[in-house]
């Protein structure tokens, strides 16, 4: 008696999902099938084609994805940030959520999602290595609107109270 075409199908199915040595055969077997196929030039050209002509598709399905997972983006991103300038980094997502209060540590304002499509928003929320040096490490990160990283991050200590100085001397009431 020959098997249907949705009783193999079944088969595979629940030998695929039941036994990881053949899970691991066919997921080899597609890994190389797609490799194979990115190395060839014309089926590379036309993957480049369609992302070239599909580009804000793409762009607005990453913005709905980094939305929904706001902390996961802001992880991967500092994750990115450490490896390329060679920055120390030893802590985790939940690490990262554990941190957050929704307010600035610097100011106390409010903060916004860590992603937003408002990159320009003072109050967006950013991480801040609070000694630079030490990198992205625990005990060395504290969440910050992007105002306060911005006003920190381009200025050192004797700049800031000069700065302090200045405005006392010049605005305020003597």
């Amino acid at each position: 008696m020959a098997l249907t075409k949705a009783e193999i199908y079944q088969r595979h199915k629940d030998r695929y999902h039941n036994d990881p040595e053949y899970r691991q055969k066919i997921l080899d077997q597609k890994a190389a099938y797609n490799k194979r196929r990115r190395q060839d030039p014309e089926v590379r050209e036309r993957l480049n084609q369609y992302n070239r002509d599909n580009k804000e598709y793409f762009r607005n399905k990453a913005k709905e994805y980094n939305s929904a997972r706001p902390f996961q983006y802001a992880f991967r991103r500092l994750k990115l940030r450490a490896k390329q300038n060679n920055i120390p980094f030893d802590i985790d997502e939940e690490y990262l959520i554990s941190m957050w209060t929704g307010k600035c540590a610097i100011f106390g304002t409010e903060l916004c999602a860590p992603y937003s499509t408002k990159h320009q928003d003072p109050n967006k929320a950013t991480v801040d290595r609070i000694v630079p040096d030490q990198g992205y490490t625990k005990g060395n990160i504290q969440w910050v609107s992007n105002r306060a990283n911005i006003i920190k991050s381009f200025g050192s200590l004797e700049e800031h109270i000069a700065i302090v100085d200045y405005i006392k001397k010049h605005t305020l009431p003597n």
